[in-house]
């Protein structure tokens, strides 16, 4: 389902409304100029028909209103573009049978909802990456980060992740890492 929601998505559009087509869409979670570990093959484009196909096949077919099912979606008030980003997102997930419900929460409430709760479907969280993933981007995914804030929302939990981050970390020459 994830996957069906990734192909549903046009990031150069969410970038667009949300922010006027004053900024550029981000691909991954890692910033497209760290080179050395961005890799464009996972860059889902949008396309709606494999989105509906992936959707079918997990069970999830839409009901008589065309709805397949609904998505609660929270972002931390502050920043309207996120909230923008998030109706271009809501228009874009209805065109493959999702109705998302978008809630704006002040900072406290979503820190204790998405991170310590993790009370949510999707939440809406903007971060930036360093020149080097160990610095920004690594700890959000590790088992010892779960309900911490910013960091490992979903609470999943890799061993051998765990294990390969803390190695790489000593790794200085990066055609090695």
């Amino acid at each position: 389902v994830r996957h069906a929601i990734a192909y549903a998505i046009d990031k150069d559009k969410i970038a667009d409304g949300a922010m006027f087509g004053a900024s550029k869409a981000a691909h991954a979670h890692i910033a497209s100029g760290v080179s050395w570990v961005h890799f464009p093959e996972y860059d889902y484009k949008q396309d709606i028909k494999k989105s509906n196909e992936l959707l079918d096949a997990a069970g999830f077919k839409r009901g008589s209103d065309g709805m397949r099912f609904s998505l609660r979606w929270y972002w931390a008030a502050g920043k309207a573009f996120q909230g923008r980003a998030a109706e271009v997102i809501r228009t874009q997930l209805r065109d493959v049978g999702i109705e998302v419900s978008i809630k704006s929460i002040d900072k406290p409430t979503f820190l204790e909802l998405v991170y310590k709760k993790r009370n949510f479907d999707v939440a809406h969280q903007l971060f930036t990456t360093a020149p080097d993933p160990t610095l920004s981007v690594v700890h959000r995914y590790k088992t010892t980060s779960i309900g911490r804030n910013y960091a490992n929302a979903a609470g999943w939990s890799n061993k051998d992740y765990d294990k390969w981050t803390d190695e790489e970390s000593l790794i200085s020459d990066i055609s090695k890492r």
